[in-house]
């Protein structure tokens, strides 16, 4: 009796000494919060990264490790493990000479096949700013500022955007977005977007997504590169561009493979983007993968 009444205090009072030194939590995007809480930071003196290098030597080093203004940032959808979800994954794009639209890359053909709920690289991108909380401070406002977000469909900005805090968001500075409208009604059985392949673009959903882009104050480079493969795709370009009109970025760009009709020109007004027209020839591999993937289902 006397062992059980010692155990049980001893238990309650290492409990409540640890519940009085635990700190309170700080937000993961304290760094961006110039005016929020932000924890002790020690100076790191001992290390020659503070001890020896000057401020500007080590903004180069970040930026070298963190950013890359030639390489895209894929951001692709993830897939489900242990009943836990990994909203986004990142890859480093590794097919930059392609002539095929960016949506097509051999990149996510590599990101589909692999069954797993991380992050499907092995570039280390996050390992810099988690070394310790002065380099966190210093280096996090690069990995969104000087990074092109690629997304595969805009379906992807809405899941990166719920799995980012608002200040988190509101720093990023270049996006990409590559996609492709396709005839749903050719498919009355199935629909071929949802094969992982191919981006699940939904003109019902575009309106919400352009809302994300919206809440971005200082976008520098906004591309959006689409194709209208819908035999219909008047009605459905005009809605499109109708949503881009309400963004605006400091190099705003659209490509298309179809030619914006004088009338519709007329009817939008000023466009706030610059329209670049350009048929991308399609990867006819990548296209059979998603077909097959499609007859499957």
């Amino acid at each position: 009796m006397r062992k059980f009444i010692f155990a049980k205090f001893s238990k309650k009072r290492s409990a409540s000494a640890s519940t009085s030194h635990r700190l309170p939590p700080t937000p993961t995007a304290w760094p961006l919060r110039p005016d929020g809480p932000a924890p002790a930071i020690c100076d790191q003196l001992q290390s020659p990264l503070y001890g020896k290098l000057s401020a500007e030597l080590r903004l180069l080093i970040y930026g070298l490790a963190l950013g890359d203004p030639t390489r895209l940032l894929h951001i692709c959808k993830n897939t489900w493990r242990r009943h836990r979800r990994v909203p986004v994954a990142h890859y480093r794009c590794t097919d930059t000479d392609s002539p095929f639209p960016t949506w097509q890359h051999t990149c996510f053909d590599v990101i589909c096949n692999r069954r797993r709920a991380a992050t499907p690289t092995e570039d280390k991108l996050l390992a810099l700013l988690l070394t310790c909380r002065l380099v966190y401070h210093d280096a996090l406002n690069i990995l969104y500022e000087e990074n092109i977000f690629h997304f595969q469909g805009a379906p992807a900005v809405k899941q990166l955007r719920t799995s980012l805090s608002s200040v988190q968001w509101r720093a990023l500075r270049h996006v990409h977005i590559s996609t492709e409208f396709v005839p749903l009604s050719a498919h009355p059985a199935h629909d071929i977007n949802q094969t992982p392949l191919w981006p699940d673009e939904r003109l019902d959903g575009w309106i919400g997504y352009c809302q994300c882009l919206r809440e971005i104050p200082d976008l520098r480079t906004l591309r959006f590169e689409i194709t209208m493969r819908a035999k219909d795709y008047m009605w459905v370009l005009k809605r499109v561009l109708e949503a881009l009109q309400h963004l605006q970025a400091r190099v705003f760009e659209v490509e298309l493979n179809v030619d914006i009709p004088d009338d519709l020109l007329h009817e939008l007004g000023t466009l706030r983007f610059q329209t670049i027209g350009k048929e991308r020839p399609e990867n006819e591999e990548v296209v059979l993968r998603a077909m097959t993937s499609f007859l499957q289902i």
